[in-house]
């Protein structure tokens, strides 16, 4: 993947609401892929709300965790699907990310 632009905003940060994070993720094609970065627990808090909706927090990210979600067009609350959840670990076993994961 090529990275374009690497931007740092303010709807990653701990005390925002997941809803920032989305009206951020409208601002970019719905073709894109963008990776976000950011601490516990508030990533957990907006994968859930991006997957099923909720701010409160089904699973938790471990130190340099992955996970890849898809979504059908400009994302919405509940409705993207978690593809695949990965912990430092399995990526360190795995080394190179094989194409199969489709990320």
């Amino acid at each position: 993947y090529n990275l374009d632009t690497i931007a740092s905003v303010e709807a990653l940060l701990p005390y925002k609401h997941p809803e920032e994070l989305l009206k951020e993720l409208r601002l970019y094609d719905q073709e894109s892929t963008v990776m976000l970065v950011g601490h516990e627990t508030y990533l957990s808090e907006c994968l859930a709300y991006l997957t099923v909706g909720t701010h409160d927090p089904f699973m938790y990210f471990q130190k340099g965790g992955v996970a890849y979600l898809s979504c059908e067009g400009h994302p919405t609350a509940g409705a993207c699907d978690l593809k695949w959840l990965m912990t430092r670990k399995m990526l360190e076993q795995i080394g190179d990310i094989p194409s199969s994961l489709n990320i």
